[in-house]
């Protein structure tokens, strides 16, 4: 039985994850630091530990056939040593990981923000994220990282999610809206007339479990997770 290891567990992402493949027929093994947040209903393998300890990270990929790396850090924006120290470093060392192991699909939910600066012939992103907003710039160095380490028995997959709406999301669009009011943002909110792409974590859920199952991928693939409707940034505004 194909067995799949997602990172983050208890987060966002990765509970929508473990939700979306708790019928399928696979065996699901969590990652996360504190296993009392895990949903009561689940009974798989867990390893509990921390994504800045090396010895830990080396040790993941470990039995697995297919990762979802879900365990992610992020500030509203600025931060950016923190970024690399607790997001950044620890990813490209899974990476790293996962393509000594007998991994064949490594996962990972990118931003749909990323599509526009990822994929440069040369493996460069054409353009460098801003610098109020580290994250994009992290989640791009982590897309060409991907990218030059899939082969023809490891697939990468980046899922470019937009903005996160549903159960168990903590933080909140309004949080991470009104902090950027006081940035380079603001003319580029335009009126509200900006679109703000939104996507339900039921539907993350199931985006991974489709990626991760599915027969035909190889190389690097890369795929927006989007509604067919797209707000705009005063639409979400008005209806919050």
């Amino acid at each position: 039985m194909t067995r799949i290891l997602v990172t983050g567990a208890t987060g966002f992402v990765g509970s929508h994850i473990l939700a979306a493949f708790r019928e399928a027929p696979v065996t699901v093994i969590a990652a996360c630091r504190d296993p009392a947040k895990l949903p009561g209903w689940f009974e798989g393998e867990v390893r509990v530990g921390d994504m800045r300890d090396s010895a830990y990270v080396d040790a993941l990929p470990q039995e697995a056939d297919i990762v979802c790396h879900a365990a992610a850090w992020s500030s509203l924006y600025g931060n950016s040593r923190a970024e690399e120290e607790k997001y950044l470093k620890p990813t490209l060392r899974l990476l790293d990981a996962v393509s000594r192991s007998n991994v064949s699909r490594f996962l990972f939910p990118s931003t749909h923000g990323a599509g526009r600066r990822s994929g440069g012939r040369d493996g460069r992103a054409p353009g460098h994220a801003p610098g109020y907003w580290p994250h994009l710039g992290v989640v791009v160095a982590i897309e060409e990282s991907m990218r030059r380490q899939a082969t023809e028995t490891l697939a990468m997959v980046n899922l470019r999610l937009g903005l996160f709406v549903g159960e168990n999301y903590s933080l909140g669009l309004l949080p991470i809206l009104t902090p950027r009011l006081k940035t380079r943002l603001v003319p580029w909110i335009d009126g509200g007339r900006v679109p703000m792409p939104l996507v339900a974590g039921e539907d993350i859920g199931q985006a991974f479990r489709l990626a991760a199952l599915h027969p035909d991928m190889n190389g690097y693939e890369a795929f927006n997770i989007l509604g067919p409707a797209v707000p705009t940034m005063r639409d979400v505004l008005t209806y919050l």
